[in-house]
């Protein structure tokens, strides 16, 4: 089968997931194209897809820079489109044409030329706001296609763009299926459009990597959150919680592993609590580092104030750390309170820093969370699992429709 997965910037430090999607599905014999508008740089990523046959990648440039600028870029996509296939290029100008102005017309042909040629059994847009950027194709060309709901795109763009919610709904009316990571962000979409279309498949990781070498999480306490440093996140309730702890144990160390825009904020809000001899920004760190880091880890803490379901997360069950989470987005679906750990609610240090007091406390019932965590992840969030139920759906809107 041909897949076409639309990422967006697929290359960034954040998608990993996503590069391990395309590698787990060109491993089982599927022909992968991936459209981006990025470049491959990053060298884990790299080293994932090292030796894996059957992916393309077509890197689209970003609708940016100066008008000269992007009219040569515009000449030279429309170059490679007539030499790569008359007709698309001919239809890509009727589909431009419906639009009255001249500023939009050339951004939607610029968006299409490099999609000439294109051929594939089944189309998916891997998020809500990139479909919506090639919502030109998904409309007149994208045919089977899913579309992908993952959190921020749903919860936090309409509000900051209130045209998404517009854009969204042609969106939704146009997909053959709509894909939400938690039932949480499928009760969003499902008021924008026909909640039949919409199918719930979880993230996953790679369990068979993260794997535990033994139970010694003990003293000293070693808490870690691993995020984008951005303010969703809620890393400032998370050091407020923090700040209630180090009295207590006074050993305590709080690890931050990830960059982000709110970084120095950060650093701020750990000195002014007096906890900076605590707290370590570990910045951006190689999958074996948050490994071996999550191997020495008593808790792990999630203060999320928006979230689909967050991988890292599962990352931390998966090597039997039990975690403390809010119950932001579809939290509460990967983590039953009491079983794998904690959920609290949002905008709640002291909760955060009470449930999290409880398990530095008691070995056993760390030790006990952390093994159901491994235990949940086998069950609901591995890659095979979510790979197949992706395969099915392709395969399903394969189908010949019965006469």
């Amino acid at each position: 089968m041909k897949i076409t997965l639309f990422v967006g910037e697929l290359f960034s430090s954040s998608t990993t997931f996503i590069i391990r999607k395309v590698k787990a599905l060109a491993e089982r014999g599927e022909s992968v194209t991936v459209i981006t508008s990025g470049r491959l740089q990053n060298k884990a990523h790299e080293e994932i897809l090292a030796g894996v046959k059957n992916i393309h990648v077509i890197s689209i440039p970003a609708d940016k820079g100066t008008p000269l600028h992007r009219f040569f870029v515009g000449v030279w996509l429309l170059i490679k489109a007539l030499l790569k296939s008359p007709k698309d290029t001919y239809q890509f100008g009727r589909i431009a044409l419906q639009y009255d102005a001249w500023a939009p017309r050339l951004k939607s042909m610029r968006k299409l030329l490099g999609l000439a040629g294109l051929r594939s059994d089944v189309y998916h847009f891997e998020f809500g706001d990139i479909a919506v950027q090639h919502l030109d194709y998904l409309k007149f060309k994208a045919r089977p296609c899913i579309v992908s709901f993952r959190g921020a795109d749903i919860d936090i763009y309409p509000l900051v763009h209130e045209e998404l919610k517009l854009s969204y709904r042609q969106v939704i009316e146009h997909a053959d299926r709509i894909h939400c990571v938690s039932q949480a962000t499928a009760h969003q979409v499902a008021q924008l459009g026909d909640p039949r279309k919409i199918f719930i498949n979880r993230p996953s990781i790679y369990a068979s990597f993260f794997r535990p070498t033994s139970f010694s999480k003990k003293y000293p306490a070693i808490i870690v959150s691993v995020a984008r440093l951005k303010w969703k996140k809620g890393l400032t309730y998370a050091l407020l919680a923090v700040a209630q702890l180090v009295t207590e144990f006074p050993d305590l160390r709080y690890i931050i592993i990830g960059e982000g825009p709110s970084k120095d904020e950060l650093m701020f809000y750990a000195a002014d609590l007096g906890i900076q001899n605590h707290v370590e920004f570990f910045g951006r760190a190689s999958e074996e580092s948050v490994k071996e880091t999550l191997d020495r880890a008593s808790v792990f803490l999630l203060a999320s104030l928006e979230e689909g379901i967050s991988n890292a997360v599962l990352e931390a069950m998966a090597m039997e750390v039990p975690v403390v989470t809010t119950d932001a987005g579809g939290m509460a679906e990967a983590v039953t309170d009491g079983v794998e750990g904690f959920v609290v609610p949002r905008y709640d240090p002291g909760a955060l820093a009470a449930r999290t007091r409880q398990l530095l406390q008691d070995d056993d019932l760390r030790k006990r969370m952390g093994q159901n965590a491994r235990q949940r992840v086998l069950r609901d969030f591995t890659i095979e699992r979510q790979v197949q139920m992706f395969l099915d759906e392709y395969y399903a809107l394969n189908k010949p429709e019965k006469s």
